[in-house]
């Protein structure tokens, strides 16, 4: 589209008069109207109040469509640091979902990409992009998540290993009290302090098994243990470090035995995961 329809479409979508626009900026209404007539064009040093008053980039308004990973980068950390911290997650969440979106837009020639305002929460099903790269996996409904794993040179495979680390890791969480106490204490405040008699009451964990689970907790990076002197009897202290890595691998697993419907998936991967 040329400038002159640009600045019209944006200026309609406002809900924005021409005389409105003109006020605006400190011009004739004739001069607006002569811009979306493409008869004149706005002086360059109207350019940059043009676009604060349509809430739209320059480049939009120009049609440009080459943009630099410098150029995004900027304009994206600009977003962020001036959205207020509450909003923050919820404009990168939006943002990836326009990643996600251009990851599916496989020719120049396709049309424009439309923007809808959070439309991410709009959709109720899950997304995923999988290549020999890597892959990327967007969950909405009950967990809305968005992943991406780069897959550069075998690094799959190298970072995973011979899988040991992980088996004992899920052999720990497979003890059916010691699943109960991570989740006890990711309910709990940051930092919390406790003893296991506590843990154990709480979780209804028997006074013979209290033990091994405080130890499955430690070997888990679950809690931090030191030894303190209370009215001369040394005792066992326990610090929660809940952690936002296992809510991220429940969340994860919860998508393991997934076969419903997607918005958009696409699976060009020919590569095994693991070389």
């Amino acid at each position: 589209m040329s400038l002159a329809q640009n600045i019209k479409k944006r200026r309609l979508e406002m809900g924005m008069t021409q005389e409105q626009l003109a006020a605006i900026l400190n011009v004739s209404a004739q001069a607006v109207s002569k811009w979306e007539t493409s008869d004149t064009y706005p002086d360059g040093n109207l350019l940059t109040a043009l676009s604060s008053a349509l809430n739209i980039s320059l480049d939009v308004l120009f049609d440009n469509n080459i943009a630099t990973m410098e150029d995004v980068s900027w304009r994206l950390m600009e977003m962020i640091k001036h959205t207020k911290a509450s909003d923050r997650i919820k404009v990168v969440r939006e943002a990836c979902w326009q990643i996600q979106k251009g990851l599916f837009m496989r020719e120049m020639d396709e049309p424009k990409a439309s923007y809808s305002p959070l439309e991410i929460n709009k959709l109720h099903y899950r997304s995923y992009y999988n290549a020999n790269e890597g892959f990327t996996y967007v969950s909405n409904e009950e967990s809305p998540f968005f992943m991406v794993f780069a897959d550069e040179d075998g690094s799959f495979a190298e970072a995973i290993g011979d899988g040991e680390k992980m088996r004992l890791f899920f052999e720990l969480l497979g003890d059916k009290d010691t699943m109960k106490a991570m989740m006890y204490l990711h309910r709990m405040d940051q930092r919390y302090v406790f003893e296991a008699d506590v843990l154990a009451q709480a979780c209804e964990i028997s006074a013979d098994k209290i033990q091994t689970v405080m130890d499955n907790l430690v070997k888990l990076y679950a809690v931090y243990k030191w030894e303190v002197v209370i009215d001369g009897v040394k005792c066992n202290v326990y610090q929660s470090l809940a952690s936002y890595t296992f809510i991220a691998l429940m969340l994860v697993a919860q998508n393991l035995d997934y076969n419903g419907v997607f918005n958009n998936r696409s699976n060009g991967r020919s590569m095994p995961y693991l070389k």
